[in-house]
């Protein structure tokens, strides 16, 4: 948790310092700061969009994926258990029938 705060701290800070190299470079071409501001916010993009790609592409992404989805799916599973119990038997017996499927070939 606290990691992930940190690392949040440090790209937002990394992404301000971009755009102010990119302002500093542009008004140092003659442009006005603000102008200047505005064209490097506007070519970098949506700052959200960066953000959600950095975060995609970081070590341990796909695990924090997982797991949300599992956590996910136990809170859908504990909200109707009668459902949640089908749902589940019926994953157990379709993955049964796969795995079998192999060997009831040779049998018949």
């Amino acid at each position: 948790m606290f990691r992930k705060r940190k690392f949040e701290q440090e790209l937002d800070d990394e992404l301000r310092a971009y755009v102010e190299l990119q302002a500093a470079e542009k008004v140092r071409r003659g442009m006005s700061p603000e102008d200047a501001l505005r064209e490097a916010r506007s070519e970098l993009g949506g700052m959200d969009q960066v953000k959600e790609n950095v975060r995609d592409v970081r070590p341990g992404a796909f695990m924090d994926t997982l797991g949300q989805d599992i956590r996910y799916a136990f809170r859908t599973l504990q909200r109707n258990r009668c459902n949640g119990t089908v749902r589940l038997r019926l994953l157990q017996f379709s993955r049964w029938r796969w795995a079998s499927a192999p060997i009831r070939r040779f049998l018949v």
